[in-house]
């Protein structure tokens, strides 16, 4: 999976959560 790619599987998998952008960089590598 490309960095892009995790990022959105990220923020799908946290929808109902509050997500900040530093949490999203640090899933996607």
């Amino acid at each position: 999976m490309n960095p892009t790619e995790k990022a959105l599987w990220f923020v799908e998998g946290h929808l109902p959560e509050a997500v900040s952008l530093d949490d999203v960089a640090k899933s996607s590598g």
